[in-house]
């Protein structure tokens, strides 16, 4: 098997996502305090998901097969101290997984925070290449 690309891609709804580029507005000196100097948190309602991508080919990982793919901009070859900007390329990329995190104190969760783990699966018999998920995780808290 050759080197392989894997990739993420990640998502913050408003709520969150403002909080977010707030902390990183000094890109060299992220706010990790926040205006209060307590910590950064997230407010209630804030969702956050992440889309994680290979550049393996089905031939290479068969269970890629019939997966849903995306026509990306990628590194020809990893970039080093010699070389930190190597010229880009067009790649196809295939979904492995998707994570997602809720803030909602409701269920109970000490943090506020529940998350569940989604994995792409040939086995699922669909037509529809993003029926193809399957829950393979989740952490959610429920109040008793």
């Amino acid at each position: 098997m050759s080197l392989v690309l894997i990739c993420n891609l990640g998502f913050l709804i408003v709520l969150g996502g403002y909080l977010f580029g707030q902390v990183w507005k000094d890109p060299a000196n992220p706010d990790f305090e926040g205006p209060n100097g307590t910590g950064i948190v997230f407010p209630e309602g804030t969702v956050s998901f992440k889309l994680l991508f290979t550049q393996a080919t089905p031939e290479e990982c068969p269970f890629l097969k019939n997966i849903p793919a995306w026509e990306v901009m990628t590194a020809m070859y990893p970039g080093s101290s010699a070389d930190p900007d190597p010229p880009r390329v067009l790649s196809t990329v295939r979904l492995l997984q998707i994570d997602v995190a809720v803030k909602d104190g409701r269920f109970g969760s000490p943090t506020g925070w529940n998350f569940a783990s989604f994995l792409t699966s040939d086995d699922v018999k669909d037509q529809n290449p993003w029926r193809k998920l399957i829950p393979i995780g989740t952490i959610l808290y429920t109040l008793y």
